[in-house]
């Protein structure tokens, strides 16, 4: 028999057994459907928590506005003790920058938005300084998950966060970002000679610096406004080191001063009320550091990466604990119900088989028949698990954005990975049961009706 008439034979056979079909069919779609499903939706998760863990690594730190006893807290690896610049903010190109005697006006280019601000009108980049306290005998200025997130996204063998001299400070000492010093028309060619010459900084036009000072220490919320006898804004102090402007690219330092300096520089009445960032080696190990000092009263909320991935470890974990058992049960039940169908579907077929035994089929084509028959529903059933997983696909990010605020959704080359999968793993699954068919209908009554035997 030629081979088109297997699949006219198989596809009649369809049809004429439509309960027998349905049946298998569901159970095909069904299998397909959640097996691709919750594989597709654990990786998507993993993805999401694996890219936070190294594109956003910087955001691995609790900020608080006090200190707090580490031995209560042996979570936190490092920390920083940070405080802000209170000047008035200006822009680059009202700053005179004096080294060694020489004075240069910066530019105020606007061709970078550190702190990417989405108004696309305003892109200007200000004065601005960072001052940092000694923290177990040293001045933490990169944390260990700052390293992470900027190796993951910058470093190569010429790019490193110290561009020249070092990222250490004491007093009277000063970092810039290339980025500062390029604006004010020094290359990467000059840094080397810059480290360790006295640098100042002061308003161009003999303006009077307005800083704005905390009205007192317990209430940081309020300020008022002073003005200095005076157009320094920094100096004269010794530039130590070049930082690399990409580290301000990273996802927690885009609205930090690209100058830094000690916390007991001599101008510190003009620096803000000190904040603590503790940061831990890993997310999870922050979440719980959150959850403890939110307990305590400590603070009372965290940042935006830290609350998303712990929303998506809750929803792995539930992937993992609850709807793994409940995705083993149903598929369990799934191919029990193909199982079945399968092995007794001939007391159905008893009329067919006759007929197509007396069209002259031997046991080995009623094989090749039967896994045709089976495999025309096996391609319905896939068809019918890719559209349901396309309407899920559809809703689940409706919901999760509008629960969690953050859109989950599943790239199609991982769904039809998983498909492939499973389509794989149902078709070894067809040919047992085929064969286990074919077996049964040569060992029973039915092969003697046959005259099989």
């Amino acid at each position: 028999m030629k081979l088109r008439s297997y699949f006219f034979l198989a596809w009649e056979s369809v049809f004429k057994m439509k309960k027998h079909s349905l049946r298998v069919m569901s159970s095909f779609a069904g299998i397909i459907f959640i097996f691709s499903a919750f594989f597709s939706y654990r990786t998507v998760l993993i993805s999401k928590m694996d890219y936070l863990t190294y594109e956003k690594a910087s955001d691995c730190y609790v900020v608080s506005d006090r200190m707090v006893d580490f031995s209560l807290f042996p979570e936190i690896d490092e920390y920083k003790v940070r405080r802000r610049y209170g000047a008035v903010p200006y822009t680059l190109d009202k700053i005179i920058l004096e080294i060694g005697g020489e004075e240069r006006l910066g530019k105020n280019t606007k061709d970078y938005d550190f702190g990417k601000n989405p108004d696309e009108t305003d892109r200007n980049v200000y004065f601005d300084i960072d001052a940092f306290a000694e923290t177990r005998n040293k001045t933490v200025l990169v944390a260990e998950p700052d390293k992470k997130e900027f190796e993951t996204r910058f470093a190569s063998s010429t790019n490193n966060i110290c561009v020249e001299g070092k990222l250490e400070l004491a007093e009277n000492e000063v970092i810039v970002s290339d980025y500062y010093l390029e604006r004010f028309g020094y290359s990467s060619d000059d840094f080397a000679q810059l480290i360790g010459k006295e640098i100042t900084f002061r308003l161009s036009d003999g303006e009077r610096i307005q800083y704005w000072l905390d009205v007192n220490e317990n209430d940081t919320n309020q300020y008022k406004g002073e003005s200095l006898d005076s157009n320094i804004l920094l100096g004269p102090v010794k530039l130590v080191g070049v930082i690399n402007s990409d580290y301000f690219l990273l996802n927690a330092h885009g609205n930090d001063a690209q100058i830094i300096v000690a916390e007991n520089h001599p101008q510190r009445a003009m620096f803000s009320s000190a904040a603590y960032y503790y940061y831990s080696s890993q997310f999870e190990t922050s979440i719980d550091l959150v959850t403890r000092l939110k307990t305590l009263g400590i603070i009372d909320k965290s940042n935006v990466t830290l609350d998303t991935y712990s929303t998506l470890n809750i929803l792995n974990n539930v992937i993992v604990k609850v709807l793994f058992f409940v995705m083993c049960m149903l598929i369990i039940a799934l191919v029990s119900n193909y199982l079945l169908a399968s092995v007794f579907s001939y007391r159905e077929t008893r009329y067919f088989m006759q007929m197509n035994r007396a069209l002259g089929l031997g046991i080995h084509q009623l094989w090749f028949l039967k896994l045709v028959e089976n495999l025309y529903l096996l391609v319905l059933g896939t068809i019918v698990s890719c559209g349901f997983l396309e309407i899920v696909n559809r809703i689940v990010p409706i919901f999760t954005e509008r629960e969690i605020d953050m859109e989950i959704i599943l790239p199609y080359t991982t769904i039809l990975t998983y498909v492939f999968v499973g389509v794989v793993a149902m078709l070894l699954c067809v040919i047992i049961t085929t064969s286990i068919y074919v077996y049964l209908l040569k060992q029973r009554s039915l092969c003697e009706d046959l005259s099989c035997g």
